[in-house]
């Protein structure tokens, strides 16, 4: 009975044993699974942040600034895998109005750039408006499309035309003309205004085709 009773505990022993070697082979499982499982995943961001780099872009490099009257900017495509040499057209068109030019270039590494400056031609202007002083002129937009191996590529946002008029009113007798008022003559219609007491004034979110000042007295713009 003795004996049969240690050979009892041995086996209930060697039971016990076994139960914690499972359990750690089952961890072990449990972590070669999670550890591929995190690979994976690694490998699948990889190849998305590849192909991300891959993918064209069409972008005008100025895109936090404003068009503006003489500014050229400089159209970008960006695609990592444009064969050199390829050629690549950039459309531009006028929102409201339509497409109004486009501009040419050739591959180079990483994809290809042009340069625009073409915002204002008296037949593209879509509307006229009287305004009073502060009331914006209607907003004059532009958006991009670059073209490679018939692959259009349109811009992320459209860019906005805005210029910004500094100056003062100056009488005939030299002096800063106080409190004058004055209108904004654009092909785009007009917008009264009143300069301050040293006859400067500021005029922002001008639309493209400059602007003529007229001052109800004589005097100069400066």
């Amino acid at each position: 009975e003795p004996a049969a009773e240690v050979e009892a505990k041995d086996k209930k022993k060697a039971k016990k044993d076994e139960e914690p070697a499972a359990e750690v082979e089952t961890k072990k499982k449990a972590k070669k699974d999670e550890e591929a499982e995190a690979e994976v995943e690694t490998k699948k961001k990889a190849k998305k942040d590849e192909e991300a780099k891959k993918a064209p872009v069409a972008d005008d490099s100025e895109s936090d600034s404003k068009a503006q009257l003489g500014k050229e900017i400089e159209l970008e495509l960006v695609a990592a895998d444009l064969p050199p040499g390829t050629p690549v057209t950039f459309a531009v068109t006028q929102v409201g109005f339509g497409p109004i030019g486009e501009a040419s270039a050739s591959a180079s590494s990483g994809g290809a750039t042009a340069r625009w400056s073409d915002w204002y031609n008296f037949d593209r202007v879509t509307s006229r408006v009287e305004l009073a002083a502060g009331q914006p002129f209607p907003e004059v937009r532009f958006t991009f499309v670059a073209t490679a191996n018939g692959v259009p590529v349109p811009s992320a946002a459209p860019l906005a035309y805005a210029d910004t008029l500094n100056a003062q009113l100056i009488g005939d007798d030299g002096a800063g003309m106080a409190d004058a008022d004055y209108q904004l003559v654009s092909p785009w219609g007009t917008r009264a205004g009143t300069a301050r007491s040293d006859g400067t004034f500021d005029e922002p979110g001008l639309p493209p085709g400059g602007v003529t000042v007229l001052v109800n007295s004589r005097g100069t713009t400066h």
